[in-house]
């Protein structure tokens, strides 16, 4: 039997089994988090760190593609803070392979 936990994403309660990562519980419940790293046939390393997101009571973003949810974690997927974290990220991507 699998142990259920729940926890809130953007404000909305879900439901999902332990060991469920952030990004999986997230677009299961149709909510979407951006990735270039994410591939079914890979185990998650969180390379691209697109898919950062905000925990209430953290004091800096997790790559959901990585983390756990935690029961009664709050997570938040879309904020200013993560917007520019995320542009920050694709700009330092970009650059380093159009140098090579």
């Amino acid at each position: 039997m699998q142990i259920m936990i729940t926890a809130k994403i953007n404000g909305k309660e879900i439901s999902c089994p332990a060991g469920t990562t952030i990004l999986k519980a997230a677009h299961a419940k149709g909510i979407e988090i951006p990735t270039l790293c994410d591939d079914a046939r890979l185990s998650p390393v969180g390379a691209c760190r697109l898919c950062l997101v905000e925990i209430n009571g953290r004091s800096k973003p997790a790559v959901s593609c990585t983390a756990a949810v935690e029961p009664g974690m709050e997570i938040q997927t879309e904020t200013a803070d993560l917007r520019a974290a995320r542009k920050m990220n694709l700009r330092m991507l970009a650059r380093h392979y159009s140098a090579e």
